[in-house]
């Protein structure tokens, strides 16, 4: 049996997720659902069982909640048109923009004074290959230092783009 420390296996880690980013960008190799199996296509064309919070026929984009949430209130906001991800052609800044006003409304309409969360997943990772916007609003019962999911929510806001590089003057 190979045994390795604990630094091995972080830096094995990190040359894992380089790799895998190297080999995703401008590839379908990591994309693990084309659009018909899609997740999130069968929540907008209905054939899922997921209860929406937020439906906009204008716009064509819905919102519910995460069934992996990780924070106390954790949104799903997609468009029903089947993006790749953030850095597709059609992830137009109306589009990213229109998304995050809706996080933010939702968040308005419930009172929600706290922490908020307002990212995408870059490829390598996410694990739906469908544009879709995290909105959560974190207390700190969800975040103390010692819950692993505040390292979780770190990573995610760390992995996510910087969206005024994309579409200067967001929400």
């Amino acid at each position: 049996m190979v045994k390795i420390t604990l630094s091995q296996a972080i830096l094995l880690s990190i040359w894992i997720c380089i790799f895998s980013f190297v080999c995703s960008v401008g590839s379908d190799v990591f994309d693990h659902a084309p659009q018909n199996l899609c997740e999130f296509c069968a929540i907008t064309n209905r054939t899922s069982r997921t209860r929406l919070l937020y439906e906009n026929d204008t716009t064509n984009i819905i919102a519910f909640r995460s069934k992996d949430p990780d924070c106390k209130k954790h949104y799903i906001i997609t468009p029903h048109l089947h993006i790749k991800n953030y850095f597709s052609s059609e992830a137009t800044c109306e589009l990213i923009h229109e998304l995050q006003r809706i996080c933010h409304e939702m968040l308005d309409e419930e009172g929600i004074t706290y922490k908020r969360r307002v990212l995408f997943h870059i490829p390598p990772f996410y694990s739906i290959t469908h544009l879709h916007l995290h909105c959560m609003a974190c207390t700190n019962d969800d975040e103390s230092f010692l819950s692993s999911q505040y390292y979780i929510n770190k990573f995610m806001e760390f992995a996510s783009p910087d969206i005024e590089d994309k579409c200067p003057h967001t929400v």
